[in-house]
């Protein structure tokens, strides 16, 4: 699917428009513009031991190498991970059926109330992941689409405290109950 220079400048306003409240959101985390063929947003990240954890803000772009997701492209896309999957950190986390994103994913299904819904893989890199496809929507819809999921899903992490409980368990912390 090719996607529009014009999709790229609503992205861009977009993803402008929503960077400050991802920057406090992500206070602590380091960003990383990530514009590729499949991914086109922020990554925020910590690395500790070998191990990077944090949260993806942007766009899925193609489906390739996504096809686990049954992705629409373009989407929106927002997703918590710990890298690479080999670590015993993400073993830990993400793998272990009572472990902190297994408790994120039944808490977030609990407290749903917009329009992102979070899904749980625990052997891929988008650990805790929403989408929501832009497919067929029309250009003037696409930045209040936007803006109002990547809203959405920040406020859910936030309600929970996604990422002062990552934080804490990249720190050596507690389990993050």
């Amino acid at each position: 699917m090719n996607i529009s220079r014009r999709f790229f400048q609503i992205a861009d306003e977009t993803l402008s428009s929503v960077d400050s409240k991802a920057q406090r959101v992500f206070a602590g985390y380091s960003p990383w513009p990530q514009k590729s063929k499949d991914l086109y947003g922020t990554y925020y990240y910590k690395e500790v031991r070998k191990t990077e954890a944090g949260f993806f803000l942007g766009y899925l772009l193609l489906d390739k190498d996504h096809r686990y997701l049954n992705a629409l492209p373009p989407e929106c896309f927002f997703f918590v991970f710990v890298h690479p999957v080999s670590r015993p950190l993400h073993r830990k986390l993400v793998r272990n059926k009572d472990g902190l994103f297994a408790q994120w994913q039944r808490q977030l299904g609990e407290q749903r109330s917009g329009v992102a819904e979070f899904h749980l893989l625990r052997d891929r890199l988008p650990a805790l992941y929403s989408k929501h496809s832009l497919h067929g929507v029309p250009t003037s819809e696409v930045s209040l689409t936007s803006r109002r999921f990547f809203h959405d899903s920040l406020r859910q992490v936030v309600v929970i405290g996604i990422p002062q409980r990552l934080a804490s368990s990249l720190e050596g912390g507690s389990h993050g109950s």
